[in-house]
């Protein structure tokens, strides 16, 4: 990249997600699966900071993470630089220096690697008026992964396809929620697998057991679907199935793990209660946060 001039530092939080149920509804014929869940942004979040440089740098306040081209941000960055050359814009040969505030753990099932990597692109868009527009970062979101584009505006959103498909739904809760992570990680790829053995067929569709019909504008929380992950990943680590049972017994009224987990969070109408909640967490597990929904 070009040498210039130190620019003002400019900044963009990485908001974390939860999934208000997720059904994986069978494998694609272009080796993704097809699911189906709500997403809902919260303002916990990680912080991503930036400026113009005289040459490209990162830094991440969480040394296990890859500071490479491994690293979603740098790929992101990547993505947009060939993206402002086509384009003509002159961010496009602009050396940039970023620094990643981790807060939200990674491996959980709360998108924070995903989040980052949009943050980077609307960070980018900043920094260099009048930038790509939201069109373009979120075709360039589903060429970093399938569940970035969500996180380039953070409208709730019913979801489905391999993830890229989203249809913003109007918010309906804003009660308190509690997440917590017991410092286990579980291998999206790893789960996946086991997943794929509860395969059956239907006719000329593959559907995973128990799999029913979504609800995506129930206001109830008796009504929202599952999460089809649950009964695997559990099975080998019951740790995260006691953590949900203790939620649902302190008074969560719904509780279930993000993603394909590890993070495990409860909806709770008391914020008094989700903060007595989350002390008696915190005393058993390295991560245990009380946040609320973004919108």
């Amino acid at each position: 990249m070009s040498a210039g001039r130190e620019g003002e530092w400019r900044e963009q939080p990485a908001f974390a997600k939860i999934n208000l149920g997720l059904r994986v509804l069978g494998r694609r014929p272009d080796g993704y699966h097809e699911l189906e869940s709500v997403l809902v942004p919260l303002e916990l979040h990680d912080l991503l900071r930036g400026r113009t440089a005289r040459r490209d740098s990162f830094r991440c306040s969480d040394p296990t993470l890859p500071a490479d081209g491994g690293n979603l941000v740098l790929m992101a960055r990547d993505a947009w630089r060939a993206s402002a050359a086509r384009a003509g814009l002159p961010g496009a040969v602009q050396a940039v220096e970023l620094e990643l505030e981790k807060r939200i753990p990674a491996g959980a099932g709360l998108g924070g690697g995903s989040s980052d990597a949009a943050a980077c692109l609307r960070l980018l868009d900043q920094l260099f008026p009048p930038g790509l527009g939201v069109e373009e970062l979120r075709r360039l979101a589903l060429t970093v992964g399938s569940d970035v584009p969500f996180f380039v505006q953070l409208d709730w959103a019913h979801v489905t396809g391999r993830g890229e498909i989203l249809t913003p739904i109007p918010p309906f809760f804003r009660d308190a929620v509690v997440v917590a992570w017991p410092g286990l990680h579980v291998s999206t790829a790893w789960a996946y697998s086991r997943l794929s053995a509860s395969l059956k067929k239907q006719g000329s569709c593959a559907t995973f057991k128990g799999s029913q019909a979504f609800v995506a504008e129930v206001g109830a929380a008796a009504g929202w679907p599952g999460n089809d992950f649950e009964p695997v990943v559990f099975a080998s680590h019951p740790t995260l199935a006691d953590l949900k049972r203790f939620l649902l017994a302190a008074g969560a009224r719904y509780a279930a793990m993000s993603g394909s987990g590890s993070a495990v969070f409860g909806l709770f109408d008391s914020a008094q209660s989700a903060s007595c909640v989350t002390q008696q967490l915190s005393s058993r597990y390295p991560f245990a946060v009380l946040t609320r929904p973004v919108g």
